[in-house]
């Protein structure tokens, strides 16, 4: 039998995804839930190739088919959804370039006040408005923009809190870094914090990109829409991740804005077995099959036939 990781560098990535699905599997089963755990625990067990030996022995392997189980905190299924949106991204992206080819983009992090974990749908229901407030005033500077929500585990000395936050992508024009409509750090700051109606001060994160293709603009996407929550943020505290994911439960957490609506489908990555990968045809293809082995945490398979 043959190691996934040894035989394709590109999908090493699978064994540490899939062990720390495991991981989360074992929370699940904590936490008491039902269903989750089982789900979990048939995510990508089988991994379908295809693929070829060149000349030289390289061999090149392309994902065909697998199951996924779709659960929102499945470490394995979050990186899949990412490799979706970055795909529907960069197939997008050409028309996007034809039609504003000066435009520019800001990386843009969006904070609030902690809060209790049982408070934490009302509160992301408060951000994504204080959000809409933000994207309506006339100094916005976004003409597109991309919007994810990430929730990490606060490090609050009061037990039970989160810190949910918004990871944003804005669009906006070339002159906006040099004319008057420029925003300052400060400025950007004081804007939310008008639209958030909080006391204290929020913090913020901005960025410009300066990308040299557009998969480095890809790339910025990528993190923006990276994960919900940290796999680690759920350790050691089964009733922290209980409450967030009942908390969580359909809570939309990536949306598409702006000039942006409608040039990127909204619309939710099911097939995530078949997005992302390489579509570069394979010339003689061969089967290849690898079997998750929970003893040894890693793939492990054969070229079929």
């Amino acid at each position: 039998m043959f190691d996934l990781s040894k035989i394709s560098k590109k999908d090493r990535i699978w064994d540490d995804r899939r062990s720390l699905t495991a991981d989360v599997e074992s929370l699940y089963r904590q936490a008491k839930f039902d269903k989750y755990p089982e789900r979990l625990k048939n995510c990508s067990k089988q991994l379908d190739y295809v693929g070829e030996v060149s000349e030289d022995g390289e061999v090149k392997l392309k994902l065909h088919s697998a199951h996924f189980c779709r659960v929102r905190n499945c470490p394995v299924c979050q990186w899949r959804r990412s490799l979706g949106w970055t795909a529907r991204f960069l197939q997008s992206y050409p028309a996007l370039e034809a039609e504003f080819p000066t435009d520019r983009w800001i990386s843009l992090t969006l904070t609030c006040n902690n809060c209790p974990i049982a408070d934490l749908r009302s509160t992301i229901d408060h951000l994504n408005k204080s959000y809409r407030k933000l994207t309506l005033r006339k100094d916005f500077p976004g003409r597109g923009w991309f919007k994810a929500i990430e929730v990490t585990k606060s490090d609050s000395p009061l037990p039970g809190y989160a810190h949910p936050h918004l990871h944003c992508l804005l669009m906006v024009p070339s002159g906006y870094f040099s004319g008057q409509s420029y925003l300052n750090h400060k400025q950007w700051q004081a804007m939310w914090q008008g639209c958030l109606k909080q006391e204290t001060p929020p913090s913020i994160h901005l960025k410009a990109i300066k990308p040299k293709s557009d998969k480095d603009l890809a790339n910025a996407l990528a993190h923006t829409i990276k994960y919900v929550t940290k796999s680690n943020d759920f350790f050691n505290d089964i009733p922290w991740f209980r409450e967030y994911c009942l908390q969580m439960h359909k809570v939309r957490t990536v949306s598409v804005g702006g000039v942006l609506r409608g040039k990127i489908s909204e619309e939710e990555i099911t097939e995530i077995e078949m997005i992302g990968e390489d579509s570069a045809p394979i010339e003689d293809p061969q089967q290849w099959i690898f079997y998750w082995q929970e003893k040894l945490r890693k793939y492990r398979g054969n070229l079929m036939g």
